[in-house]
């Protein structure tokens, strides 16, 4: 999930920034006409020299953030090289990310049931578990039964008559004196196990406040895009607008400037919007164990543990030997396939998002796309 996570945000890098090099590169466009603007108006006396210097002013500044944005680009497409290992190119837009569960209390359910973290530490606990009944085991009689068979010929020259033997044997052990190692052993594991349970409810706890951080996250993100979107459409009109009234004498040069450096501003915002929303949705996604190569690339043929692990452990078996022992060993450890109940009232309580991300339905919502067409070539 760090691998996927870590890729996710280089390739929203690469599109994020390509957005801030395409606005800027936008920027300094309409302030190169503004400069031919003003140097006609100039020529016709209908300014004076102060407005051209401030044009000048905003242009060598909009040439540095064009350069600085490029140069934000280059290195998030070289973070792009070193963890994906080929240069970005031309990427695709961002694929869908859907959030399966419509309530923080799903979300709480579904993290508890796939959380990587706190499977690992259920595992760990169950282990510990089966280690301490072992160690119990040691404790009581034993009994083994052992059988042998051989036949073979009297004598090595004539095979006429053949010898067999059948012999069954069992063995009854009884542990006496071992001066407390059993004792000793069992109390250890015992320590441990509990030691382990604790760790089980403390990565559930775990759990929950990563989920709760990642939603409150997500739905700040998504309230606030529409907002930032609004407001880059707005500051577009209203460059345009101010244009238009400075040709009519209602504006002054100063005013369209600082219009244009607003809308610059709204673009950036709403660019560096988008690609926190998509990130927020990926982080979410990791908390709840979601965060999957099918989601990202249904096509993919995925990975068949279950198959590699009963390839490993039967594969070379003889036929129903270890099953059926293994069926035989767990009549008596039932318990042990199961989780222990939480003890830790912490790791069940939930919080609820202080922010509403006001969507009603948010598995069928589809993540918002970077506003501009872009090329993420290397500059």
């Amino acid at each position: 999930i760090d691998t996927m996570r870590q890729v996710i945000g280089d390739y929203v890098g690469v599109l994020r920034d390509a957005a801030l090099v395409t606005s800027a590169q936008r920027n300094v466009a309409l302030l190169e006409r503004e400069q031919e603007d003003a140097a006609k108006l100039f020529a016709g006396r209908e300014i004076t020299a102060t407005d051209v210097s401030q044009i000048q002013t905003r242009l060598g500044t909009a040439y540095g953030t064009l350069m600085s944005a490029k140069a934000a680009l280059a290195v998030s497409q070289s973070h792009f090289l070193r963890d994906v290992g080929a240069p970005p190119g031309t990427l695709a837009p961002l694929p869908p990310l859907p959030i399966p569960v419509d309530s923080i209390e799903d979300a709480y359910a579904l993290a508890d049931s796939d959380s990587p973290a706190l499977l690992s530490a259920r595992a760990r606990e169950r282990a510990s578990r089966a280690q301490m009944a072992a160690n119990a085991a040691e404790s009581r009689p034993r009994l083994d039964v052992q059988g042998t068979a051989a036949i073979g010929p009297v004598s090595p020259y004539s095979d006429a008559l053949h010898n067999k033997r059948m012999a069954v044997m069992v063995v009854a052990k009884v542990p006496i004196f071992d001066f407390g190692r059993r004792h000793a052993h069992y109390a250890e594991s015992r320590e441990s196990n509990q030691a382990d349970w604790l760790l089980a409810d403390a990565a559930m706890r775990d759990a929950h406040a990563a989920v709760a951080d990642a939603w409150s996250q997500h739905a700040a993100a998504r309230a606030s895009l529409s907002s930032y979107r609004d407001a880059a459409d707005a500051a577009a009109r209203a460059y345009e607008g101010a244009r238009i009234q400075k040709r009519a004498g209602a504006r002054s040069v100063f005013e369209v400037l600082d219009i244009a450096r607003d809308m610059l501003a709204a673009e950036q915002n709403h660019a560096s919007a988008v690609a926190n929303e998509y990130l927020a949705r990926a982080n979410l996604l990791a908390a709840l164990g979601q965060l999957t190569i099918d989601a990202l690339s249904p096509q993919t043929p995925l990975y068949d543990a279950q198959t590699r692990s009963a390839h490993i452990a039967y594969g070379h078996d003889l036929p129903l030997i270890t099953p059926v022992l293994a069926a035989l060993d767990g009549v008596t450890l039932g318990a042990l396939k199961t989780n222990r109940p939480v003890r830790d009232t912490g790791a069940t309580l939930g919080t609820r998002p202080m922010i509403s991300a006001n969507r009603p339905n948010m598995t069928a919502h589809q993540p918002p796309q970077l506003r501009y067409e872009l090329n993420a070539q290397l500059f």
